[in-house]
């Protein structure tokens, strides 16, 4: 009471420490036994550690904290992550060893080289070379070499087939490139009807003087 009297004030919660009132403000900013936050930052999702403890406390907290930075193990890699998301960043870390995805395929590879990798992997899934003439064989590399042997008969009968229509398509785009030619095919399939509408365009005498040179 006498201490509160004479404008003292006696810290409470562990500290010792006999302060004027208007002195209290300031020793708070760095008194060992003020509750404080821990405050560390995990820089993978922005979150940031809520634990209270004694600023005398805060130190040794922070070195086992979750959310205390830690160095990322792959050789090579000089990023860091909180001890908490190490994981995430393990996950998309180039210096990160994975394994190749094809199946059947145990190779090992970094990470930022394994597209590299998987362009030449023997293990990928490939189509026929054929599949633009209707093969859709699709398999491994090896499975596919094995295909293209076991299969000659089949691709070379759909090499023929798409030749063949290749080359009925370029006889009928030649026929129909002479602009006589093109009034002959309508003539030829134009009903009666058609035929009739074709002389009042104007193509009639046209049409007949045709006819009459078949004929």
């Amino acid at each position: 009471i006498n201490a509160e009297y004479m404008g003292f004030e006696v810290h409470a919660e562990g500290c010792a420490m006999v302060l004027k009132r208007c002195e209290i403000v300031a020793h708070e900013q760095t008194c060992p036994f003020q509750w404080v936050v821990c405050g560390l930052v995990d820089d993978q999702t922005d979150e940031k550690c809520e634990t209270l403890c004694r600023r005398n406390e805060l130190a040794e907290h922070q070195r086992q904290c979750e959310f205390r930075l830690e160095a990322c193990s792959n050789m090579g890699c000089d990023d860091q992550a909180s001890v908490r998301s190490m994981d995430i960043h393990r996950d998309v870390c180039l210096l990160g060893m994975v394994r190749c995805e094809n199946p059947g395929c145990a190779e090992y590879a970094l990470r930022k080289t394994m597209t590299s990798h998987q362009a030449l992997c023997p293990f990928r899934v490939v189509v026929c070379m054929f599949n633009k003439y209707g093969c859709q064989e699709k398999g491994t590399v090896a499975a596919m070499e094995g295909h293209l042997q076991t299969a000659l008969n089949t691709h070379m009968l759909l090499l023929a087939t798409a030749l063949e229509h290749h080359a009925e398509r370029s006889s009928a785009d030649r026929y129909i490139s002479c602009p006589k030619k093109k009034v002959q095919m309508l003539h030829q399939q134009l009903p009666q009807t058609g035929k009739k509408a074709s002389h009042r365009c104007g193509l009639g005498p046209f049409l007949e003087t045709e006819d009459l040179a078949q004929r």
